[in-house]
């Protein structure tokens, strides 16, 4: 008998659906949409992004708090962060440090990226 998976988290499992979702029109041309549509969709996609944003701020705050990346030896969240994606670590810090900010300083600014209030 096996075991039956845990579920994921359900960010895990937004996350890997709007990611699936994306990666299936990523070679769709839009050169046929009709201008309204275009605007509303890049309106919509500027909103999208700022939604995204917040929620990786949110993640990135969490995440040396949680040890993440210790398991193979990073010295801090930030540093396993831009390894693996392949990012500066300067770009990193530095997006950590306004997450921190975020999550304690500025949750208006917070709950209006959540919002995609503002961008």
């Amino acid at each position: 008998m096996t075991a039956a998976p845990l579920p994921s988290h359900p960010v895990t499992e937004t996350v890997a659906r709007v990611r699936e979702d994306v990666r299936a029109v990523a070679q769709t041309p839009v050169w046929s949409m009709p201008p309204g549509e275009l605007g509303e969709v890049l309106v919509s996609v500027t909103h999208l992004a700022a939604q995204v944003a917040q929620l990786q701020m949110r993640l990135l705050a969490q995440a040396e708090p949680s040890g993440v990346g210790q398991e193979v030896g990073a010295t801090a969240a930030a540093n396993w962060l831009a390894h693996t994606t392949r990012t500066t670590r300067p770009a990193v810090h530095r997006a950590a440090r306004l997450a921190s900010r975020l999550d304690d300083a500025h949750a208006d600014v917070d709950t209006a990226l959540a919002k995609a209030e503002i961008t």
